[in-house]
């Protein structure tokens, strides 16, 4: 590999040279001519000849007062070098779209973070329709029309803003991506006057939690589902999390609680999280195996069984479009999602004055700012708290 730096630009490409450790020099980058290997001195004229190449590249470069990017080292190097441009690299968003997500379900990220790219990629598609977009000219316009766009299909401005993000993502992992042209990534959220809303999720509240866990379920089936998201909701875990626990996962030591030592992410950072009476008294009902793969029957049936205990006071979902908030009073039940679990869990720490360093712990957050977006408490349950104060006894 030729591998060129310079104020950031990071060149690299194959020589098409293969040569076996044993008759290779790290120190002088060429190969040995020693030990009766005839090919070394084909093979280092041959490196001799792309270092000056390469040089004479970026001499023309410069005298052409083009900048010296991924795109133009390779366009000059591979002309001067082949007689022709080289037209390996993709330079076309479109074209690339395919190629990153096959590149990422490579590598170590979860189904859900892949399920969030294809669906950028698939307003991208939409967006693009059959025009070309080249890396070189990705400018701050293209990230407005792509946002005018989704807020014609009707989306929301946290969601907007998701998909920017992603489609920046795209760029800059093209940029990273030696098979590409992509050298400069212009977006700036500050500079599209767009602001991340403050989320309005529900929680559920203990009261809640009493109603579902002395609730008489039709059938086995129902069961487990409430079972399954209380589960979630004495634990933090995510769906997917709790669908891989076992026996194996539960530490035990005599005359202390159980603790759930379980990994969260592909990667295998752990947690460790205590478990109460109620949540241990679920695994061992199911013999240790919450695993449900029916998700589009767990979360309508989730949503039944709070409307039916009476999960039904008013709760306004604010949105966001273009910074004008829109209410949206529904029932709580109507918002409830398994996800929910993990939110209901980290307000009740909060509440019951666990510190936010050991939450995250359990919760595996890496950020401040991040789990304090799951701490669900609103104004309106702050009032209620207050309303004993002696401020309003008048």
């Amino acid at each position: 590999m030729m591998v060129y730096n310079f104020n950031g630009v990071k060149f690299k490409q194959s020589t098409g040279i293969k040569v076996k450790t044993k008759q290779w020099s790290f120190i002088k980058q060429r190969a040995k001519k020693s030990n009766g290997y005839q090919e070394a001195l084909r093979i280092n004229a041959r490196l001799d000849k792309c270092m000056r190449v390469f040089f004479e590249a970026l001499s023309n470069i410069e005298k052409s007062n083009d900048y010296i990017t991924n795109y133009t080292i390779g366009r000059e190097f591979n002309a001067l070098l082949y007689g022709a441009p080289n037209n390996s690299n993709i330079a076309d968003l479109g074209e690339y779209l395919k190629v990153f997500i096959q590149k990422k379900e490579k590598r170590v990220v979860s189904k859900g973070t892949i399920k969030s790219y294809r669906a950028t990629i698939k307003h991208l598609k939409r967006w693009l329709e059959n025009k070309s977009l080249e890396f070189s000219n990705v400018q701050t316009r293209d990230y407005e029309s792509f946002m005018n766009y989704l807020y014609d299909k009707g989306l929301v401005d946290r969601t907007v803003i998701k998909h920017l993000k992603q489609f920046s993502a795209i760029v800059n992992f093209a940029i990273k991506d030696e098979n590409t042209t992509a050298q400069i990534n212009s977006f700036n959220l500050k500079e599209l006057n767009l602001k991340v809303p403050e989320s309005d999720q529900v929680y559920l509240t203990k009261d809640d939690l009493r109603l579902l866990q002395n609730h008489d379920c039709n059938d086995k089936r129902e069961e487990k589902v409430r079972d399954a998201f209380l589960f979630l909701c004495f634990t933090g875990l995510r769906w997917g999390v709790m669908s891989r626990v076992g026996k194996e996962n539960i530490y035990r030591e005599e005359g202390e609680k159980p603790i759930l030592q379980i990994s969260i992410n592909k990667g295998g950072e752990k947690v460790a999280i205590p478990l109460r009476k109620d949540a241990m008294t679920i695994l061992e009902k199911y013999d240790f195996d919450l695993s449900y793969n029916h998700g589009n029957y767990f979360r309508p049936k989730v949503r039944e069984l709070c409307r039916r205990v009476g999960i039904n006071r008013s709760f306004n979902k604010r949105q966001f479009v273009k910074g004008v908030p829109q209410d949206n009073y529904r029932p709580t039940y109507e918002f409830v999602v398994p996800h929910t679990g993990r939110r209901t869990f980290i307000t009740h720490g909060f509440e019951d004055g666990i510190p936010e360093a050991e939450m995250m712990k359990m919760t595996g957050h890496k950020d401040r700012d991040t789990i304090q977006i799951y701490n669900k408490k609103s104004a309106l349950d702050t009032a209620k708290k207050l309303s004993s104060s002696p401020m309003f006894a008048g």
